[in-house]
Order: structure tokens, then sequence, then C-alpha cells
């Protein structure tokens, strides 16, 4: 069955959509992951010394190689594949999911349905009320994960087990971008399951299915941990940095919880909203009960999947509005059980005499669909004249560059706060393990590591604070403010909240002067 044109239609927007985001510098976790990778040397105490991240080494390995390939920013260019080919597997899934069917349906209202998803698929990866810049874990593996889908639907269709081995490897991939994205996981193991319960499949073929995927989701595992032990990582090292630190993590974020978090929570239900998610979750959800009838199996599959994927979200304790990309392929799976399961049944006379009869009208997908992919045109509109002509410019992006122009090559820098992207733009090294703030406030409570550092002789010539030293419960106010007051000399660098320091023995350079004001459009 050949892949309807507009579907290329969906798959220009998906690229065009993350275009303008390609031209902005980047954002703190890309950066952070470019400078991981970059400065890389595994320890046996330290996965990804000398810095830390609560990532897996694919990951890390994944952005290493992209920037070694095509230099910093051919990170996005791989974005901006991503989601073209999620929206070609999207379209692969509906005609998979139509083949799983007991009736014969019409062509063009299959056609329809496969535009339909394809276009909505694209219109939620590159909405900027959720992230139309930055490339992370979480969009990589939209694609991925609706791979692991499709082939286990293909094994449960085939009994192939050379099907069910390849979803289980994807499947485990994905948690090899983001230790969250179990989606594939939970897909395919409920899908053996309701099939096997329902009689689609035998006992005997539940298991050798079963069977296969584990093998296949194995080989992740057994090759990440073949190449830490070939590394010399010791295996407690990597199982903290991949597994263990989030439950540490997720202490203090519960212990330093703030008003910031349940404004974000706030956020991102209004942007689940307004890029219509929310929508989308309620016309299945209303429609589910004749899905059920037609394809059971693959629509439990997705529901729990989906129900997986909210939970996760919910118990992150961050609600950061990235994490919503990881929703887009459970709503697309259901989406697609749902249509695929309100298709006509092809008894009588060709498609295009069905459609004339007039018994299958799909205007209110046909609107639904509109409004999503209106919301993703508009609200990149807005965000390219917003940022681009009229907005404000990347200040801790700013910052950086500025200090770039008068440091010295070999001097140091450290960024209390976690902004990465100020690190990356100073092109400057920074002698504390810690780019992210939640791994310092986890792994560096009460911050002595890093007062030992200013204290001592490997201080950085640069420390700048891009939140306040009162944050989190007033740790860095306790811990840094006599090194600081007695060792560093504050530049007096204007740039709304950013506070720019430099030690006093180190040689007097020009004051940085970042353009704080002006946007990037109009320079």
């Amino acid at each position: 069955m050949t892949t309807p044109r507009f579907v290329w239609v969906a798959v220009a927007l998906a690229v065009s959509g993350r275009f303008a985001g390609c031209l902005w510098p980047l954002r703190p976790d890309e950066a952070g992951f470019l400078l991981v990778a970059r400065a890389w040397d595994p320890q046996p105490d330290a996965l990804f010394h000398p810095y830390f991240v609560d990532r897996p080494p694919s990951l890390v390995a994944l952005v290493r190689l992209v920037d070694l390939l095509g230099g910093p920013y051919a990170l996005r260019v791989v974005g901006a594949a991503a989601c073209a080919a999620a929206v070609l597997l999207v379209a692969a899934l509906v005609r998979e999911l139509a083949r799983h069917l007991s009736v014969r349906v019409a062509v063009a209202p299959l056609h329809l349905v496969t535009v339909g998803a394809a276009l909505l698929t694209a219109a939620f990866l590159v909405n900027p009320q959720i992230d139309a810049v930055g490339v992370k874990g979480e969009l990589l593996g939209v694609p991925v994960v609706l791979a692991s889908c499709l082939v286990a639907l293909m094994a449960l269709r085939r009994r192939s087990l050379a099907a069910a081995a390849a979803a289980g490897f994807l499947a485990m991939a994905a948690v090899g971008l983001k230790q969250s994205l179990v989606g594939g996981l939970v897909f395919g193991a409920v899908l053996l399951l309701v099939a096997c319960v329902t009689k689609r499949l035998s006992l005997l073929d539940t298991t050798r299915l079963a069977t296969a995927a584990l093998l296949g989701g194995c080989v992740p595992v057994a090759l990440t941990v073949g190449w830490a032990v070939a590394a010399g990582v010791e295996l407690a090292t990597l199982e903290y940095a991949v597994i263990g630190f989030r439950s540490d993590a997720s202490a203090v974020i519960v212990a330093q919880s703030n008003a910031a978090n349940a404004s974000r929570i706030g956020t991102l239900l209004l942007v689940f909203a307004g890029t219509g998610m929310a929508l989308v979750l309620l016309w299945c959800l209303a429609r589910l009960r004749i899905a059920l009838r037609h394809v059971p199996a693959p629509v439990v599959a997705a529901v729990v999947m989906l129900v997986v994927d909210l939970t996760v979200i919910a118990l992150s304790g961050s609600f950061w509005r990235p994490y919503l990309f990881p929703l887009v392929a459970p709503l697309m799976v259901l989406w697609a059980c749902v249509r695929v399961a309100d298709l006509p049944d092809l008894r009588h006379g060709d498609s295009l005499a069905l459609r004339a009869s007039g018994t299958w009208r799909p205007r209110r997908e046909v609107v639904l669909v509109a409004l999503c992919v209106g919301s993703s045109i508009v609200s990149l509109a807005v965000w390219t004249s917003n940022n681009w002509r009229n907005g404000d410019p990347p200040r801790q992006y700013e910052v950086g560059r500025a200090i770039a122009e008068v440091a010295e090559a070999d001097e140091t820098l450290v960024v209390y706060g976690g902004r990465a992207d100020l690190q990356w733009a100073s092109g400057l090294d920074s002698p504390y393990e810690h780019l992210w703030s939640l791994p310092m406030r986890t792994m560096d409570p009460e911050l002595a590591r890093l007062r030992s550092l200013l204290a001592g002789p490997e201080a950085p010539e640069w420390f700048v604070t891009t939140v306040g030293l009162g944050a989190w419960d007033g740790i860095g106010q306790k811990a840094l403010s006599p090194v600081l007051e007695s060792r560093y000399v504050d530049l007096g660098v204007e740039c709304e909240g950013v506070v720019v320091r430099r030690r006093a023995d180190a040689p007097e350079v020009a004051t940085p002067t970042p353009d704080c004001e002006t946007p990037l459009g109009r320079r």
C-alpha cells in the first residue's frame, strides 16, 4: 500500500517547523550534553568524567557522534529528521492496524485517516508551546518508541520471532535515550498479554514472542554494560548515573519544592490543552468502546502506555514542557486505533461509491486535526515574531559570549544555577563537575565541594550566578557568600538576574558588556 501524497505534506511541516529553531542558540540541556560529550573521559568512579549527567551513555555517545560529523548544531538537523521519521511511522502504523481488522476497508477513507494521523503527529512535534527548538532524548525517542509499537504489531500479526526481537530492541533503545521512555516496553508487553487473554494468540505463541522480545531488549543493555566494563567504569557507577540518581534527586525535589514547580504544572496543563492534545485524548476516550470491539489488544496496550507515560510526568517533580513529547507516541497509537476501528467495511462497491453514499462522514475528526495543525502554525508564527523581531534575546547565552570576548583561553568558569548554554557560549571549561542544578543539589547538597573549589588553588577566574544565592532554601547563601565576598569581585554586569564575578587576584580584563536587550533578528 503506497503512502498518500499528503503524508509528505505532513513530513514537510515537521521538518520546516523545526527550521526556525535551528537558528536559535543552543538551549541549556543541548549545551550541557555537548560539553559532556566533548570532554568525556570515563573513569571507574565517574561515567562521564569530568562532568556528571544522569543520562544513559548511549545518548551522550549519539551527541558526540553527531557533533563529530556535523558540529554543535547538527543535533538540530537530527531532531528534524526524527520528527519526519515519526510522521512516516505513524502513517505506517495506521496501515498496519488496518491489516489487523477482520474486515476489508475502503482505500480512500484509510488514506484520509493516514493523512490525519500524520498531520497530528507533525503538529504536536513542532508546536513551540512545547518546544520547537531544543533537541533532547524526549524528542529523539518519539520515532524509536513508535517504531517499536509498529514492529510489535507486525510481530503479532505475522507471529514473527524476528519482528518481536526487533520490537524489544527498539523499545529498550528508546530507554537508552531517556530512562523514562518506557512506552515501547509497556505497549509490547500489554499487546501480547491481551492478545493471549482474548485468544488471538495461543499460550505457546505468546511465550515464544515474549521470549524473542525479551532477548531483543537485552541487547542494548548488554552493549551498554559491555562498553562500561571495557572502558573501566565500575558497574555501580553506571547504575547510579542511569538509575540510582533519580531516586536521590526526587527526594531533593520534594524537600526543596517551590512556587516554580507549581507554576510549571499549570503551564504544562495549559500547553496540553493549547496544542490540542487534550482534545485528541477526549475524542479517543469517547470512541474507545467501538475501537475495543475491533482491535482490542492494540487499544488496551495504547491506553496502558498512555497512563504509564502520564504517571511518569506526574512523578517527575519538575514538569518541564518537553516532557509532553513522550505523550505523542501513545496518543497517536490510540488515535490510529480508534480511527481505524471506525473505518467502513468495504463489502459492496468501491470506496468512491461508499463515500458518495454518505455512510462515513469524518467531519468532526477533520475539524479536530485542523485545530491542532492551526495551533501549531499560529504558535510557530507568534514564536518566530516574538523571539526574532520583538522579544527578549537569550540573555544567558549573551553573557557567555560577552565573557568569551574578554577572557583568556586557559581561564575557567563556574555557573551557579545550572546554565550550560552560558558555559558553552563562554568557551571556558568548568572545574566543577555539575553543569545542571539538580545534580549539584543532589550530589553536593551542602555545596561543600563547590565551596572548597572556590577557596582552593584551582578556583575559577569567573563565577556567574543565574539564580540568586537564596534559591533552594538558601544553600548558596550559607555556603558560598563568605568565600565570594573575600575572593571575588562583582563586575556590575547588567543582564536581568545574571551576576558576573571575577576572582580578585586574577589578571585584570575588560568588563563584559552583553547585549541583553536587542532581539536576535534586529542585530
